[in-house]
């Protein structure tokens, strides 16, 4: 079992798209301003692609075997490691009882995770001069995360107890007996009380996510009469107004980054008559930041609460490239596209002592993508315009095997 800092590192290739929408998508006509709300909703999140990209269930984090072997490393903990520890001495003292510690088994803990994410956001887009649009868009995310663990398998503490019998001292039997009793809320408990976690039964929050500022400009031509090309260019910067993850909870999720980010995109588009290609290439800076986090020491799955420092997170930059096609028919358009997104390893540091990089574990997150929109533009009473977006993601590493739906409204009005 290990804290999920990255329970959702996940989280954040997804949330980077909510913003990413009508107000940063087109270069306005100067003095032309555009407003936009979109609601978008994932389908309940119970699975996630794992370091090696295999599609693995969300709770299989908290999956941990609490075999004798694992207990003697302190996997279970220090009551559990000093009874392993008791039953090697037992052992030494005792030749003929030779095989206790790799015999025991308390069974195997299982974890089951639900989330369900939804996010409202809001955009405005204004034209500055014939070639450069502002822009800003900021989310409105509510998130709820609901956990089950389940201790399985067979507890043999009471049979070694019952073999060893009048041999076992006081304190292995006062050891065995605990081992006896332990079950998922027992391990439950020795997480909220012990280190200080919050309960793990269910976690719900809602608030604003990042931030996003930006301009968009375009160069544009014509190859023929019929073919025309354009190469608009966008130019972003996130700030940190959404809350991070807490070090206090074990399967919570931050709304925002926690650092700012610079990026820089490219998306190149070919039409010809009623068709188009289109592709995309953009990179993000991340800025470096100071982060709360608990730090563990070599071999420790989880650290304790007083072992929460400020510590300097150098994170990993951003990465997304790919492309399409589409096909407009008088007021209707519909794209059909796919891509990568990458988010490069964060990196922790700081004056104490500790394992490090076990807090970069995860967070090395490439989401591979397919999405399909269909938008409908009206001039009439209002010029208004609608975009239903589906999006799915069938591989990746690090990431959750998502998919989501986004409806999102504009409207447009002339300033001056």
């Amino acid at each position: 079992m290990r804290r999920s800092t990255a329970l959702f590192p996940l989280i954040l290739l997804l949330m980077a798209t909510i913003s990413h929408r009508a107000e940063a998508q087109h270069v306005l006509p100067r003095g032309i301003a555009l407003f936009q709300l979109g609601y978008l909703g994932y389908a309940e999140q119970s699975e996630a692609f794992d370091a090696k990209g295999l599609l693995t269930p969300l709770g299989s984090r908290f999956d941990k075997s609490f075999r004798g072997a694992e207990l003697a490393r302190g996997h279970g903990g220090a009551d559990l490691k000093r009874l392993a520890s008791e039953l090697s001495r037992f052992e030494t003292e005792h030749p003929g009882a030779a095989g206790l510690v790799d015999g025991l088994d308390l069974g195997t803990l299982r974890g089951e995770v639900r989330a369900d994410v939804q996010a409202t956001s809001l955009g405005f887009a204004f034209g500055i001069t014939p070639r450069l649009t502002l822009f800003a868009g900021i989310p409105w995310i509510r998130a709820k995360v609901e956990s089950k663990l389940a201790l399985t398998g067979t507890n043999n503490a009471g049979a070694i107890k019952d073999r060893l019998g009048d041999l076992a001292y006081d304190e292995l039997k006062s050891g065995l007996d605990r081992a006896a009793a332990l079950d998922a809320k027992a391990v439950r408990a020795s997480l909220e009380k012990d280190l200080g976690y919050a309960s793990l039964d269910r976690w719900e929050n809602e608030g604003v996510g990042d931030l996003r500022l930006g301009a968009r400009t375009s160069v544009e031509g014509r190859l023929a009469r019929k073919l025309r090309w354009s190469m608009p260019i966008t130019a972003t910067l996130t700030t940190p107004t959404g809350a991070v993850d807490d070090p206090d909870e074990l399967t919570d999720f931050g709304f925002g980054k926690g650092y700012y980010g610079a990026g820089l995109a490219i998306e190149p588009q070919l039409a010809l008559s009623r068709f188009f290609l289109l592709g995309e290439l953009g990179y993000v800076k991340n800025l470096g930041a100071r982060k709360r986090e608990r730090l563990p020491l070599a071999g420790e799955e989880l650290a304790a609460k007083e072992r929460t420092y400020d510590l300097a997170l150098d994170p990993g930059d951003d990465v997304r490239f790919g492309g399409g096609a589409g096909f407009r028919l008088g007021i209707v358009t519909t794209t059909l596209k796919g891509g990568v997104e990458r988010h490069f390893t964060d990196r922790y540091s700081g004056q104490v002592s500790g394992n490090y990089s076990a807090l970069s574990d995860g967070t090395d997150a490439l989401a591979i993508y397919v999405e399909g929109s269909l938008s409908v533009m009206m001039l009439a009473p209002v010029p208004f315009w609608s975009t239903v977006t589906v999006r799915d993601t069938p591989r990746g590493v690090n990431v959750l095997a998502s998919r989501s739906y986004e409806l999102t409204l504009a409207s447009f009005l002339k300033v001056r």
